[in-house]
Parts: C-alpha cells; structure tokens; sequence
C-alpha cells in the first residue's frame, strides 16, 4: 500500500504526531537532535516567522506514522526545512523501512503543490534517502534539482574509543602534561547535564566565551547575540546535553551537543580564552568523548567544519549538502558551490570572519581591552635583570608566601599581566603573594627550571641559587626594595628589572633576557649602573 501523505499547518496539529515523531525518531537513517521534536518546535516557536507558515509533510502507512518532513514555506513559496540558518543539519524522520518509497511521494506531493515554487533544502547528509531521492527528482517545468556540497561533518565511532584513545600515544600524552599544569590553577572538574535549568545557567558563560572569541570579527553562527533568547528557550526541547569544565568550581569551558538515537552531535564550542596555552578546547572535548563512550553513544558527529581538534579524533566525516529547484535555484547554487571552495582557501577564510576588524585595524581602530584596575603589566619585557641576594647586614625576616591560582590572578591583574602570568604558569614559573606579619608586601614570580637556568647564567660559577624569585611587583604602598629584601635570604636571589639601592641588598650578577650574563660595572655592588 502506497503511503498517504498529508500536511500540517497548525502547531496544535503539529503537538498531535509527537508520540509518532518520538518513536520514529530513534531509528531513523541519519537521527540527530537536530531532527527532535522539541528542537524543531523551539525553532519553530523562537525564530522570526517572516511570513512563513507549517508545511509539515507527514507519511501515513495503514493509519500510521511512517515519515514526518519538518518543512516551512515562505510567502514567496520556498519550501525549507525548520531550523534552516541555526541547526546544524535537516532533514526527515523516517521508519527505514520504506524510506525510499515514502521519500518519493513526498516529492510526488511537492511537485504538485501549487503553492511550492522553489526548493531549498539545506544540511542534507550523504547517505539520507531524501537527499537520494532528490538527485533524480524533476518537477515538470522545473530543470533538475541542483545539488551542492557545503561542508563536512567528521565523526568518530564510540565502540572503540578506548583503544583509538591510547592509540593517539602522543596527543595523550601532551593531554595529560597540559591538564596536570592545569590543575596547578586548582581543582579541575568535569559535569554533564540535560537539565533545561541548569543548561540556562551555563548558556550565558558560553555566550562570553563565544563572544570574547570573536569579538571584532564578523559572526553569523548560533551564538550571535541576536540568538541568546532562542538559545534560552531551546534549553527546553529536551534535545540538549550540556559539559562544563570547571577550574575551582568556576567554568572555564564548556560545549553544548545535541542528541538522539544513541549519537550526540556537538553544536557550539567555548572556553576562557585566557587560558589559550592549556588547550582547553581539547581537554574538554576528550571529557566529552569519554563521557559519551561511557554512556554507551554510538557515534560522536562533531559537527560542521574540518577544525583541527575534529580531526585528531575523528575516523570519518560525513558530506553535508543544500539541495535546491525551481526560482533562483541556479545562482543560489553558484554562490554556495563558490563559498565552498573559498572556504579551502586559508587567506580568503580569514579574510571573511576577519573582515571587520582588518577594516578596523586599517582605519586606525584597534581591539584591544579597555583599561581595568588592579597590577599593570610591566610597559616593556626587561631587556636585563640584576639579580640580588642579601648583603647579611640584617636578620632574615619570615615571611608567608601564598601561591595565586587562576581566579586569585584574575582578582589582582589587569588583563596583561593576567596574560603573562598564565604564560608563565604554563612554562613552570608560579605567582605567589608575599605577606610579613600579615601585611600583604606585593607579589612576585618564582622561577621554574626554564627560568632558573636562564637567571643562573648571569651568576658567578660560585653562587647558584636554590631558589630564584623575579619580576616583583610591591602593592599597598610598598617599596620594591622591601618586598626583595624580604625575598632574599641565603641560597635565595632575586632578579629585579629596577636597579635598587639598599644596605640590605647586595648585587650577584647580571642576566639578560635570555639568560646570556652582563659584563659587571664598578658600581655592580651597589646597585648602580653608570
């Protein structure tokens, strides 16, 4: 028997086949939480209608559901799928048995609908019987359907996660180098949820982490902020799983998927871009790969687009197509097919999300973060530090040295500094307050091996630190010289890039940059240069 096919046009109509739709849903070739009946009724619901109505085709088989066709057509008759411009992918939710059957009438029913007058049918996968159907479909008096590929999903198959995950020995082990210099910053945790609540609570971090990313910079995606009130809405639809990495229990990264029928598909990506040296964009990402593993996920489709971190994991990738017909189908085509194979071309790629801001730079109009309260960075890098250690004229005093963690940094820099020292953290060196009785001194940096070796090539061979401090930076009113002269101590230096001059303090050596040590002066013990 032939199945009959039927259209929905009102949301009371479309509520009614929602039993049908949830139980087609996880068998159907190709399922996604792009295809779930919440996701489509929240796109339906919390996007601008412009004039479109419900043009749901629905398949009917001995009374029952065997197909649904999530589409909408607008004033001018173009027929598209819901969620067109914020879902990843689109297309049918379909019994496999019978597909192909059912995809032909479905185009057997458009082709004699009057009130169709084009077809544009984006985020069509490779393997989709629509998209099959669609490669010989003709409409009289239409050309041929014209098919173009827009982009790629890699994908990675989740049975055999753990041994492809030891099988990448040196991405793992730079992961866990990278996440044991993390969780020097704190506490490092990982959560999952499908609580619309807590989703909500997350969304507005991710939307920062989003808009810090591409700020200056021309963005079209889901996380635009004229989607932040769709986004909100669709933490509803019973589709989403949001993962967070947190870092003493504040959120650092998180990524929000879709899922269905055993497969999450990952939809937008964020992190705290001021940690950019420790890879969170993988860390979390391997998190989520495991956690979906774990759960028994099938597959992880990474969704749109061919980024570095997809590419280290995935196994295969999936082409993801816009099939169009009828009015103005030949040149929409030509401009897709044309951005495609731009989208190849590295320069024109930047030169597209760039555009903005190289106008900007161009006029004059630089990006750069707005002055904010707390210790500045330095104005310029020290070409050369003079490393000091006690003269031994005064008792050493006793001090208490408190390491400063991401948010504590985050509490006293300003941005720069902010900046420089979570570089530093990352090559070994650490940030610790310095208090005397209580009394905060200033801050300063105790150097890790990288850096210990380049401050111990300006010493004599006789006078190797144990330890080595640098870059101090007084607070409260403080001198520097007093915040070094508590630092300093036997087998303890200093490197300082201001030139002190205190009875408590005698000058070891010099050291540039780089390490190479400075031809001593007459005046090397007492702190002064000529």
């Amino acid at each position: 028997m032939r199945p009959l096919i039927r259209i929905i046009a009102t949301t009371a109509q479309l509520s009614a086949i929602r039993s049908d739709w949830e139980r087609l849903l996880p068998n159907s070739p190709l399922t996604s939480g792009f295809h779930a009946p919440g996701w489509i009724e929240a796109c339906w619901q919390g996007q601008p209608v412009g004039g479109r109505r419900l043009h749901v085709l629905v398949a009917e088989r001995d009374g029952q559901v065997v197909g649904i066709l999530p589409t909408q057509l607008s004033p001018r008759g173009e027929l598209s799928f819901i969620g067109t411009g914020i879902s990843n992918y689109g297309g049918p939710i379909l019994d496999p048995d019978g597909a192909t059957e059912v995809c032909a009438e479905w185009l057997g029913a458009i082709g004699a609908d009057p009130d169709v007058r084009s077809v544009r049918l984006a985020g069509l996968r490779g393997g989709d019987p629509l998209l099959a159907a669609l490669r010989t479909w003709q409409r009289p008096g239409w050309s041929s359907t014209r098919i173009v590929r827009t982009n790629v999903s890699p994908e990675v198959d989740l049975s055999g996660w753990a041994e492809r995950y030891r099988s990448h020995k040196s991405h793992r082990r730079a992961l866990q180098r990278v996440e044991k210099r993390l969780e020097a910053f704190g506490e490092l945790s990982f959560n999952e949820t499908a609580d619309p609540t807590q989703i909500r609570e997350v969304l507005p971090e991710l939307f920062r982490f989003y808009q810090r990313r591409w700020a200056g910079r021309w963005v079209s995606g889901a996380f635009a902020e004229r989607r932040r009130a769709f986004q909100m809405q669709a933490a509803e639809s019973g589709a989403e799983l949001m993962s967070t990495l947190r870092l003493d229990g504040r959120i650092v990264a998180a990524t929000l998927s879709l899922r269905a029928g055993g497969i999450s598909a990952g939809y937008v990506l964020g992190y705290d871009d001021r940690l950019g040296p420790y890879s969170l964009g993988t860390v979390i990402i391997v998190r989520v790969l495991r956690a979906a593993a774990e759960r028994g996920d099938q597959v992880f489709d990474f969704s749109l687009g061919r980024a570095a971190y997809k590419l280290t994991w995935a196994d295969s990738e999936r082409p993801v197509f816009l099939a169009a017909a009828g009015a103005g189908s030949s040149l929409l085509v030509a401009r897709r097919r044309l951005w495609a194979r731009a989208r190849s071309v590295g320069w024109l790629r930047r030169a597209k999300v760039e555009g903005p801001r190289l106008v900007g730079n161009l006029l004059g109009r630089t990006h750069q973060a707005a002055n904010s309260p707390g210790i500045p960075a330095p104005a310029q890098a020290a070409r050369e530090w003079t490393i000091y250690g006690p003269s031994g004229s005064e008792p050493t005093p006793v001090i208490d040295r408190n390491i400063l963690g991401f948010w504590e940094m985050e509490a006293r820099f300003a941005p720069r500094l902010l900046e420089l020292g979570v570089e530093r953290r990352y090559r070994g060196d650490r940030a610790f307050a310095i208090s005397r009785l209580g009394v905060e001194l200033g801050v300063a940096w105790l150097a890790g091996p990288t850096r210990l070796a380049a401050i111990v090539g300006g010493l004599p061979p006789d006078q190797p630190p144990g330890d080595c401090w640098y870059e101090p930076v007084a607070t409260g009113g403080h001198r520097v010289a007093d915040l070094v002269a508590a630092l300093v101590r036997p087998g303890v230096a200093v490197a300082c890039p201001d030139v002190l001059v205190d009875p408590r303090l005698q000058v070891l050596g010099r050291a540039s940059l780089g390490g190479a040590p400075v031809a001593q002066s007459a005046g090397a013990e007492t702190g002064e240069r000529d």
